[in-house]
């Protein structure tokens, strides 16, 4: 399998500063999720990889060798795009074919090869079908087909599952993740969307304002991000911050996780109860301690309205304090 290695990769667009020393070293193997926000620069990244943009400064290393100067298709992979990519006047098959067939690969071959991988899919019953007649779903499938067909031992994913609907992106994450268990590829995957990124991942790589923020497995990232912006974007329900003075750090912004609050008679803090979300095994409690917005989880209803007061309780063992000026983790 592969090894990737990102260079202090710095990425212009005329006066705008997509990438800015980004350095990356991916395992053979592994399977990595470049996340963030909306224009952070993870797909500019991913491109670069792949070779359909140019770094500005830095380098691309696959399995040690710089490629940074190879066309796409000199490099060894395959990629998965969002919007699909498939032709609409071939069949299934077709598709599936249509790179080896530019390669030049016996038809025997190549026909062994969308058998094997349409089996693997579970859409050799669609092989004689065009994509016009083929759900979201099925349409995904092949673009992933297409892919693993040329059997590279790097894989790039593009945002593939964001036009399906909830209950296709999280059957495609698990048909997603257990190809990787069955072909052993390493795969680089970009998401905006933190879910996907934590069931995923063997490691998590969080981008924002083309900044690597951090780089870690989705339990480090979750237990000990790094700043404040890491915190808040990685988790669900998202994180809570209040003034450091509600501990004894006056110098401080506090992060607390919706699961290290409870409501107990012996609780440190006082709040108003404002609403509830019921999410069918636990309810969503929205309150405020003195202005301050807060969330946390109940397995019961909390009757909310008439300024109702509950106390809480913290987890102290819990709790993440950042710099208030940089955002920078200091506990």
């Amino acid at each position: 399998m592969a090894s990737v290695q990102c260079s202090h990769i710095n990425k212009d667009f005329g006066q705008h500063h997509i990438l800015k020393d980004i350095s990356l070293d991916i395992k053979s193997g592994e399977f990595l999720v470049l996340v963030g926000p909306s224009g952070c620069g993870k797909s500019t990244l991913l491109r670069t990889i792949a070779g359909l943009e140019s770094p500005t400064q830095g380098d691309v290393l696959i399995d040690g060798k710089s490629v940074v100067h190879l066309q796409p298709r000199q490099r060894g992979l395959s990629m998965v795009f969002q919007n699909y990519a498939l032709y609409p006047h071939l069949s299934v098959h077709q598709n599936l074919g249509f790179g080896l067939n530019l390669q030049g690969l016996p038809q025997v071959e190549i026909n062994s090869r969308v058998k094997e991988v349409a089996e693997l899919l579970q859409i050799q019953h669609l092989l004689d079908r065009r994509p016009k007649d083929l759900s979201g779903g099925q349409r995904q499938r092949v673009a992933v087909g297409r892919a693993l067909v040329r059997k590279t031992d790097l894989i790039l994913f593009d945002e593939p599952l964001s036009n399906l609907d909830a209950a296709l992106r999280s059957q495609m994450r698990f048909e997603i993740k257990k190809l990787h268990q069955i072909t052993g590829s390493t795969i680089i995957y970009v998401t905006h969307d933190q879910v996907e990124a934590t069931t995923l991942g063997d490691r998590i790589a969080v981008l924002n304002q083309g900044v690597l923020e951090q780089i870690a497995t989705p339990c480090q990232i979750y237990s000990y991000p790094n700043n404040r912006f890491v915190a808040s974007f990685i988790g669900t329900p998202e994180i809570n911050f209040l003034p450091g003075k509600f501990f004894g750090r006056p110098e401080a912004e506090v992060g607390i996780r919706p699961e290290a609050i409870c409501a107990k008679e012996d609780g440190q803090l006082e709040a108003v109860v404002e609403m509830q979300e019921y999410l069918g095994s636990h309810y969503l409690i929205h309150a405020r301690i003195n202005g301050f917005a807060l969330r946390f989880i109940s397995e019961h209803c909390i009757p909310e309205g008439n300024n109702r007061q509950i106390k809480l309780k913290v987890d102290m063992a819990k709790l993440h304090f950042f710099d208030k000026a940089t955002g920078a983790r200091i506990s």
